[in-house]
């Protein structure tokens, strides 16, 4: 018995997809392998991703093909599996496979058996917050570089620092995901760092992570707040770096994205954590990440 979890996007995704599965394995008291066949056929013309899961010391072997076919396809009789060959149809999925419903958190999660196949974004704590310990563990980030230590410094040394996400990239540049995410509306940000301000009682020192650090640098208004925007060119191949110091701050203002969900998450929530009420363009009920305890805005 197994679970296989497929795995795809880019970091915060690929965090979801593996904490849904490990939470249900250990439930089932079964393994957890992992599906990455998705970075090998990424469509043309999108963003190239890459697994980068192995920032981080996961016990997350890869699932073999015939292993992934077992619990993804039925089984036919060969005369069947040549016909459908041949007519370029494709098998029937196996009961053992498991697609995300939708985007808000499915309680038939934990229904699932000691062997599955499983293709989704799953994100939600809900799947794992019985386990919340061991998904913060798993994802114990890796030495910061040097320059980024002294960041880290920086951090650690203000009296309320503030981790400010601004995700631009593909929300601005990919129609598709435009659509459906969008950016977050500088009325966004200003509410959110007035109830930070509010809450911290102290002079905020803002840290700002963006995927286009040249418009944060030029166009974020601060609020008169001071702040440094966080810009290591090297840290483009190795995301969990800025995760990693976002992960220190005190407070957080959280884009709708799941690089800075996991951020605001893993930080242990000290302080005041701001979210976006609506995580999409569309108004979807009961689809967005964001825990009630957190700040929605």
């Amino acid at each position: 018995m197994t679970i296989i979890t497929n795995i795809m996007c880019g970091l915060g995704n690929q965090m979801f997809q593996y904490a849904a599965g490990r939470a249900l394995a250990l439930r089932n008291g079964v393994f957890l392998q992992r599906d990455s066949s998705w970075f090998e056929n990424q469509e043309t013309g999108t963003p190239s991703r890459r697994y980068m899961l192995d920032a981080f010391s996961l016990d997350l072997p890869v699932a073999t093909a015939a292993e992934t076919d077992r619990l993804k396809w039925r089984s036919l009789p060969w005369p069947l599996k040549a016909a459908c060959k041949v007519f370029r149809r494709s098998s029937a999925y196996a009961d053992t496979f498991v697609r995300e419903p939708h985007y808000a958190y499915w309680p038939g999660f934990r229904d699932i058996g000691p062997a599955a196949y499983l293709e989704g974004y799953w994100q939600h704590e809900q799947y794992f917050e019985d386990i919340r310990e061991t998904i913060r563990a798993d994802f114990s980030f890796p030495p910061l570089p040097a320059g980024a230590q002294d960041v880290a410094a920086m951090i650690r040394r203000a009296p309320a620092s503030v981790s400010v996400h601004i995700r631009r990239g593909d929300y601005e540049s990919n129609p598709h995901i435009k659509q459906t995410h969008g950016l977050c509306p500088p009325e966004y940000y200003r509410a959110a760092l007035a109830k930070v301000a509010a809450a911290a009682n102290t002079s905020l020192a803002l840290f700002i992570f963006s995927d286009d650090p040249r418009w944060a640098q030029e166009y974020f208004d601060r609020n008169g707040h001071p702040a440094l925007v966080v810009n290591f060119p090297a840290h483009a191949g190795k995301p969990w770096h800025d995760m990693h110091l976002m992960s220190l701050c005190a407070h957080h203002v959280v884009a709708n994205s799941s690089f800075s969900w996991w951020a605001a998450w893993l930080s242990g929530e000290r302080g005041t954590v701001c979210a976006p009420a609506r995580w999409f363009t569309e108004s979807r009920r009961g689809d967005s990440p964001v825990p009630e305890r957190w700040t929605r805005l």
